[in-house]
């Protein structure tokens, strides 16, 4: 396993269509102090920023990741619950 690469998705925001400039600035958040502070405290290595790009995607839901990953689980169990009762009642499949 290639652990080198990895995604974070750091922010949301809601946005209507339209053209935006994203910008970084030297202004960090309190949350972004603390992580960076105990990220200085995990890693002792320099952290090369060079590496990092910012990537901006339309948002799906999480509710419909969790919901189909659910039906897809029951269907398969009622599936393989109907093979096993068919065979336990006798019935030819």
């Amino acid at each position: 396993m290639d652990f080198t690469n990895s995604r974070i998705e750091l922010y949301t925001f809601s946005a209507n269509a339209g053209s935006y400039t994203l910008s970084l600035t030297n202004d960090p958040s309190l949350l972004d102090t603390v992580s960076g502070a105990l990220g200085k405290v995990v890693s002792k290595k320099a952290v090369d920023y060079t590496q990092f790009s910012i990537q901006i995607y339309k948002n799906k839901p999480t509710i419909l990741l969790f919901l189909c990953t659910w039906l897809i689980m029951l269907g398969f169990f009622s599936f393989v619950g109907g093979i096993i009762l068919a065979v336990l009642t006798g019935t030819k499949i």
